[in-house]
């Protein structure tokens, strides 16, 4: 697997299969993440648009996360 970041459009692209120009398929999967498809069905890559919006939200959840395990633990 190869992995792409474009900082200027933050966008991150997975590439699971390497295909000739123009024979890929997109399909939206949701409004930020697009599959491609090579000609035989199978997935050959993901993009992921405002992805440091996504590592971001993450981020935040795991902090929420561990500041709560913090004050489960008696003083």
């Amino acid at each position: 697997m190869k992995r792409y970041y474009d900082s200027q459009v933050d966008a991150l692209y997975l590439e699971l299969r390497t295909l000739q120009p123009g024979t890929a398929t997109a399909r939206d999967l949701t409004e930020n993440v697009t599959a491609n498809y090579a000609p035989d069905g199978k997935i050959a890559g993901i993009e992921i648009l405002e992805v440091s919006s996504i590592a971001d939200e993450d981020k935040r959840q795991s902090e929420d996360k561990w500041q709560k395990a913090v004050e489960l633990v008696p003083a």
